[in-house]
């Protein structure tokens, strides 16, 4: 005989959410519970509030690092703003070459123009 089957109780499923909200994998939140990726997600299948756990901690986790992204955008890390126009807007590192041979091009344009009016000037 067997040990018995695992059953999420609540102190589990409060555990699962908690793992999930730190951004564990399936496969570690069962390492953690000590049960089988396999039993992990027929358990999902069976109890809808194990599956709603999961789900509600993976949501918590990325609000958090969503709140904590636009934070450091706001506060001017300019990789952070790169980031999120990646992610958001749809932006390329190509985008971002556009942009920096756009201002190469006006700062040239403004060179060219000093350097004439001083000639005009000698």
């Amino acid at each position: 005989m067997g040990r018995p089957a695992w059953m999420p109780t609540p102190d589990a499923i409060e555990k699962v959410e908690g793992y999930a909200a730190l951004g564990l994998t399936k496969e570690q939140i069962a390492s953690c519970l000590g049960i089988s990726y396999q039993t992990l997600n027929e358990k999902t299948k069976e109890y809808t509030e194990f599956a709603d756990a999961i789900k509600r901690g993976l949501d918590k986790g990325i609000a958090r690092m969503a709140n904590l992204l636009i934070k450091h955008a706001e506060a001017g890390s300019i990789p952070s703003v790169i980031f999120f126009l990646k992610a958001r807007a749809k932006w390329s590192d190509q985008n971002l070459e556009e942009v920096d041979r756009a201002i190469k091009t006006e700062l040239n344009a403004v060179r060219e123009m000093v350097q004439k009016c001083l000639q005009e000037k000698s």
